[in-house]
């Protein structure tokens, strides 16, 4: 008799068969023959848990198809049915396939003289499963942090204002981690110095590899002697870009 094996079922010969290599390598060959060509099948909480380097696995739950990176730790890749049609002539374009969101503040926000604080988005504008939107307090002030629930590239775009104020001085804004050994460490940030009219908009981008559970939140300083106030701008879509983030997913 023979018995199946491992994840795909394979059909194997018992120890104590009587040789018959034709049909035995027959069965074992047509019981593999379909696994060439599909991902295992899993469910999102029922993924193997350490396969080979770019094992392909389709979520039966979820209909996501992810392909496994061995490593220290491996991970699994985000959902790898991307936009796009069929032939040698490319396909069209899906929007709905590419990963956005965008947020913007939903009321003044001050700034001690010479006080970090973490910037708050009141308005979630954009939603999407890959960014989750938390709450975070620095220094007493409460504001928002974004962490990635999968693995992608992702640009990131935002802006903040500064109130009018001609003192010298710093107005920064920039992307920063939270948590994690790098917690409060930048990865992009400008500062343009003060200015002699009007307020002043910091616009600041990134994009790069962010990891499964990798946080950042947008860091804001002032120095220009006395307590500053971030502008949301007027109600409308106008004000939403005074101050307002945007996260992009270029590649899953």
């Amino acid at each position: 008799m023979s018995h199946t094996y491992g994840r795909g079922n394979l059909v194997v010969p018992d120890r104590g068969d009587a040789p018959d290599g034709p049909t035995q390598i027959g069965a074992f060959a047509e019981s593999l023959d379909p696994l060439l060509f599909t991902g295992y099948p899993c469910t999102s909480t029922t993924r193997p848990s350490d396969p080979p380097d770019c094992f392909i696995i389709r979520e039966t739950d979820t209909g996501a198809i992810r392909m496994w990176a061995a490593g220290s730790p491996g991970a699994w890749s985000g959902d790898l049915r991307g936009g796009g049609g069929t032939g040698g002539g490319g396909g069209t374009f899906d929007p709905g396939a590419l990963a956005h969101t965008r947020y913007s503040a939903s009321a003044v926000q001050p700034i001690a003289n010479n006080t970090v604080r973490a910037c708050a988005f009141g308005n979630t504008d954009q939603d999407d499963a890959l960014v989750s939107k938390g709450a975070i307090t620095v220094n007493g002030q409460v504001g928002h942090a974004f962490t990635f629930e999968a693995p992608c590239i992702a640009w990131i775009a935002g802006c903040v204002r500064y109130a009018l104020n001609t003192n010298i001085g710093a107005r920064y804004a920039g992307l920063h981690w939270n948590g994690g050994p790098n917690d409060g460490d930048p990865l992009k940030g400008s500062d343009p110095g003060a200015a002699s009219k009007g307020g002043i908009s910091v616009p600041f981008s990134e994009n790069r590899y962010f990891a499964e559970g990798d946080s950042i939140y947008v860091h804001l300083y002032q120095s220009s002697g006395g307590s500053l106030n971030l502008e949301p701008g007027p109600d409308g879509e106008l004000g939403k870009g005074w101050v307002s983030l945007s996260i992009v997913a270029v590649a899953l």
